[in-house]
């Protein structure tokens, strides 16, 4: 079993669980072109060289299939 983190929308109050497995997809739909950000992004996780923008790409790629916020 893989921990996860348990995110709340300050707004709607609605909340979402991120594992390993919702990164994984997040990853993944960005490498392969499937949820679009700026190539610095995708570059910083093909270089394992991200940060806390490129990070919460990731998880939104993950739990939405797209960027929603920001």
């Amino acid at each position: 079993m893989y921990a996860s983190v348990t995110l709340t929308d300050m707004e709607s109050g609605v909340e979402y669980k991120v594992t390993v497995d919702t990164i994984a997809k997040g990853w993944n739909r960005i490498i392969n072109g499937d949820v679009q950000v700026a190539d610095r992004i995708v570059e910083s996780l093909k270089w394992d060289d991200s940060d806390a923008e490129s990070d919460d790409c990731v998880v939104q790629a993950g739990l939405f299939g797209e960027i929603i916020y920001g």
